[in-house]
């Protein structure tokens, strides 16, 4: 409340650099050091600290690498929902139309998901990307029916991964089935070139 505190924003970690903080901070992992190291620039690459919460998870839960592999541990999802859900509402529906059109998505896409106009979704978008907070603007996107739009991606995989598990089956398909007809009906007769992922949303 005091506003004393000043968020600095750090480089993601080259892999050598996890290997040397896995090796000072994961005594506990034994022989597996390497592995762990490997696993962590994987799942996280190099973000440091979606990379200290989950050496946490590896030490603490003693969760198999092989499982953390496939899943996101509880600490580290805790820790990404946690920050999804102090946005508003409309923030979230963004972010989770987002998550189902991919780890990168055409601003159109989204805003045929939620049902708003390209012009608010785009606001919101570039809102993100200027707080460097959960996504980063791409190159521009042109449809064939000639629609324009930004392209916005994740700054994270992780960030896709836990918005679109947030989701009930009911909503996913619901957004797949909203995206999936908006692409389609833009890329008319060429929606052959669009076939991987419009099966995806179909």
């Amino acid at each position: 409340t005091r506003k004393l505190a000043v968020e600095l924003p750090l480089p993601y970690l080259r892999p050598d650099a996890v290997q040397a903080y896995v090796a000072q901070h994961a005594g506990t992992l034994g022989d597996s050091l390497p592995e762990v190291g490997a696993l962590l620039y994987e799942r996280t690459e190099g973000h440091p600290l979606f990379m200290v919460q989950l050496l946490a998870d590896l030490s603490q839960q003693a969760i198999p690498l092989a499982q953390a592999r496939q899943i996101i541990p509880p600490g580290l999802q805790h820790l990404l929902v946690a920050q999804i859900e102090r946005l508003t509402p409309a923030e979230q529906a963004v972010l989770e139309a987002g998550s189902i059109a991919g780890v990168e998505f055409g601003v159109a896409s989204v805003a045929a998901g939620v049902g708003r106009s390209i012009e608010e979704i785009e606001r919101l978008c570039e809102q993100f990307a200027q707080r460097g907070q959960f996504l980063v603007e791409r190159a521009m996107l042109r449809w064939p029916d000639g629609t324009v739009s930004g392209r916005y991606g994740f700054r994270h995989a992780l960030y896709q991964e836990v918005l679109y598990q947030r989701l009930s089956e009911s909503r996913r398909a619901r957004l797949h089935q909203l995206i999936g007809e908006q692409e389609e009906a833009a890329y008319g007769e060429r929606a052959r070139e669009m076939a991987a992922e419009l099966a995806v949303h179909f």
